[in-house]
């Protein structure tokens, strides 16, 4: 059905009649609360990412590079179609880095950032050339930019061949945006789960301390969370160990999502 060797005005009118009939707005209201203030600027029809991620299969079959000059960004799954038809391209690296590079401005939330990331596979092949273009992005004054090359390091370079240069990058990360902050703490967490020792040796000298603990002491007074919950993660946080660390912080990102 979307498999098309051209995208004409007439395609991308059907296209949102069908994302409007796929359309489940309890599912609406469910992800709205995951990606706070995102519905007010980019509103959510309400389709499931399974049913995207279908959808973009059939695109890219086609003329994928058709649909990606013609779609508008005017609501949140077409943004997301977009992310996703990018990370289906079966073209030249240089064109889909051109396409990357094109996209990246759209990003305004954390589901299409990481959805986005994650769909790049055609990176484990290229990855000398993306490691050298994350670099603008990881000191710029957009949050959604440096969560971009946050969670693309994260994803693409955690092993032995990168750890030390990632390990510094982080330390050297300075944006105070949350969901950077959320990136870094994320990827220490990989980086301790792949290259233990490393981490380990890393985290007894490193610039992150004041950076997360910051955002640990923003978050743990939420009236939210029980006594006996603060005292648990207070314990879990103190300790001497990163996992539990980044544990502590994935439960009061959860919690300032869902119960804020």
């Amino acid at each position: 059905m979307w498999v098309k060797n051209n995208w004409l005005d007439k395609d991308f009118v059907e296209l949102e009649k069908y994302l409007f009939f796929l359309k489940d707005a309890k599912y609406r209201d469910f992800h709205s609360k995951l990606v706070p203030g995102v519905d007010d600027v980019l509103p959510i029809i309400g389709v499931r990412l399974p049913i995207l991620r279908k959808i973009a299969g059939e695109i890219a079959k086609g003329n994928g590079e058709s649909f990606l000059r013609g779609i508008s960004g005017d609501y949140y799954e077409k943004v997301m179609l977009k992310a996703i038809v990018i990370g289906n391209l079966r073209s030249d690296f240089k064109k889909i880095l051109g396409f990357i590079e094109d996209f990246i401005p759209q990003i305004n939330n954390w589901a299409i950032c990481d959805s986005f990331v994650s769909g790049l596979t055609v990176v484990k092949k290229n990855r000398e050339e993306f490691y050298t273009f994350l670099s603008e992005y990881l000191h710029s004054e957009d949050e959604y930019k440096v969560r971009f090359a946050v969670i693309s390091i994260m994803d693409y370079y955690t092993d032995s061949q990168y750890i030390s240069e990632i390990l510094e990058i982080y330390d050297s990360i300075s944006h105070n945006g949350y969901y950077v902050k959320m990136a870094v703490a994320w990827g220490l967490s990989v980086a301790y789960v792949k290259e233990k020792e490393k981490t380990m040796a890393y985290l007894k000298n490193n610039n992150l301390k004041n950076y997360l603990d910051s955002y640990y002491k923003d978050n743990i007074s939420n009236p939210k969370i029980s006594q006996s919950l603060k005292e648990d993660m207070q314990h879990l946080y103190n300790s001497d160990s990163v996992l539990s660390k980044g544990q502590v912080l994935t439960v009061l990102s959860i919690i300032k999502q869902y119960f804020s």
